[in-house]
């Protein structure tokens, strides 16, 4: 099974039916898998051949999605690019990928023009402004005839870099369809003519439910750089049946005014996942939208889905068991264990480094056999997150490999910490980090966006994780903002930002 082979049989199920709406605009499966024809014949004139890299820089537009087909019919290989991140790391991105051809949407910078001069295999930089639809409508509708294997690479993703240089994640066809079906394995089913959401921009995670929904016949909405009160009422007023959201933009869309006040009738799931969800942001998306549509999804780039949860389990009440806290049990075809740094598998309830097995994980990483062998030890990934699993299933992150704070010679996990510091019900984001103390070697620091008008004080934090887990674990300072904290490329709140720029000030 390929990729081209689902998206043809969708296309020739469903051809009629809306497929993609952008931008207020509708498009029918069969006018997408056109433009789709159109723009892989526009590839090919430009001499690329099946197994070369194509890079697209898009927010969520109709090239994304052109791209993508794209890219399929003619065995391309799609190399989504970041958004928000900089010029230098797309030209790091592409270089490192060996993109033949660049395609980015009206308003990416015009820096990327730099991508032809710093890489002499780079064939074009494809800018979609005005000329691009004239450029599109010129070419052929041929069907594309490229052999396709499952095993031939499908997409080159890349880890977000805040630990050092991008490294790009090989995913083949069978990998592909395999997270897309294990995403959804333990979520309400996609059915025909349900209205899916993709608020996260296709480059990321959102990417993983296109494929699925789109053999089920779903309407997929793509949206971009809305304010969260509209993405409350988009949601509603198309009567989005599943959507896609990290916690960062869950938290803010449950926050806003009158959201409970919408009618939710028609949502039946809200997949979220890139990143732990905090106790108040879970509570506040339970009141607004109801615990019936809440799923959790874990996993690490190079290895996804490992685990994931829906409401029976997540709300459970469960002797030994925190299941609000957790992200998820193991999923049936996934495998995790917990390690020790020397590669012994942990006891029940040890905290060690979380490691996984699944059908959706990659070979190595691109053309990196040094980080490679670093990432994948016989067969299993390394997440780089430490955590433990309870007696009855149930996996917890207690922190990132290496973030760990040692104070006086205490373990301190930041993610415990944030997790804590996240209930108090004032507290919409939270980032713990480590600095140097003379006394302790290293002591803990909170900065919390708090909501407008809160009186909470940071002696109110400070006691409040006191109370929980020990005085020794508190932090020593704790800064009260009301502004949203800084993300990653990938929408993560920055720890490696936020320990800069209060050391700065």
């Amino acid at each position: 099974m390929d990729v081209r082979s689902i998206l043809r049989r969708g296309v020739s199920y469903y051809p009629r039916l809306p497929a993609v709406v952008v931008g207020g605009r509708e498009y029918t499966f069969e006018e997408c898998w056109r433009r789709g024809l159109r723009c892989y014949n526009g590839l090919r004139s430009i001499g690329l051949l099946p197994g070369d890299r194509v890079g697209m820089l898009d927010d969520n537009t109709i090239l994304g999605v052109d791209l993508y087909l794209a890219c399929a019919i003619g065995n391309f290989v799609r190399v989504p690019l970041y958004w928000r991140n900089s010029v230098d790391r797309h030209l790091q991105m592409i270089g490192k990928s060996g993109c033949r051809v660049v395609l980015a949407s009206g308003d990416a910078p015009p820096e990327l023009d730099r991508a032809r001069a710093e890489n002499p295999f780079l064939k074009e930089v494809v800018v979609a402004d005005g000329g691009y639809e004239k450029w599109l409508a010129r070419q052929s509708e041929e069907e594309g005839h490229a052999s396709i294997s499952e095993n031939d690479l499908c997409v080159i993703k890349f880890t977000g870099g805040t630990t050092g240089e991008s490294k790009g994640i090989p995913n083949t066809h069978r990998q592909w369809i395999s997270i897309g079906r294990d995403t959804l394995s333990f979520k309400p089913r996609i059915r025909t003519g349900d209205t899916m959401l993709h608020m996260a921009p296709l480059s990321h995670a959102s990417a993983y439910y296109f494929l699925p929904a789109w053999a089920q016949g779903a309407r997929q909405i793509l949206g971009s750089g809305l304010e969260p009160a509209e993405i409350v009422t988009l949601m509603s007023r198309e009567s989005v049946a599943h959507s896609f959201m990290p916690p960062t933009l869950l938290n803010m869309v449950a926050n806003t005014d009158n959201a409970s006040n919408h009618d939710w009738s028609a949502l039946r799931s809200l997949a979220i996942g890139s990143a732990p969800v905090g106790i108040n942001t879970l509570l506040k998306a339970e009141e607004v939208f109801g615990r019936r549509v809440l799923h959790q999804t874990y996993g690490t780039n190079e290895a996804v889905p490992l685990a994931g949860m829906g409401p029976e389990a997540w709300f459970a009440i469960v002797s030994g068991s925190e299941p609000m806290k957790a992200v998820g049990k193991p999923l049936p075809c996934a495998d995790v264990e917990i390690w020790d740094e020397e590669g012994n598998v942990l006891p029940v309830g040890e905290v060690g480094e979380v490691v996984g097995k699944c059908d959706g994980q990659m070979d190595g990483y691109w053309m990196d056999p040094v980080e490679t062998a670093k990432k994948v030890v016989n067969g299993w990934i390394k997440t780089g997150d430490l955590g433990r699993i309870d007696k009855n299933g149930y996996l917890y992150l207690t922190d990132r490999v290496g973030e760990m704070i040692i104070s006086g010679g205490h373990n301190i996990y930041p993610g415990e910490l944030e997790k804590i510091i996240s209930g108090h019900p004032d507290v919409l984001e939270v980032c713990v980090f480590g600095i140097p103390d003379k006394k302790w070697g290293e002591t803990p620091v909170a900065v919390c966006q708090v909501k407008r008008g809160s009186k909470a004080t940071d002696r109110d934090i400070i006691s409040l994780v006191a109370k929980e887990i020990g005085s020794y674990m508190k932090p020593s300072k704790v800064q009260l903002v009301f502004d949203s904290l800084p993300k990653s490329a990938v929408g993560k709140i920055s720890r490696k930002l936020m320990r800069e720029a209060f050391l700065e000030a």
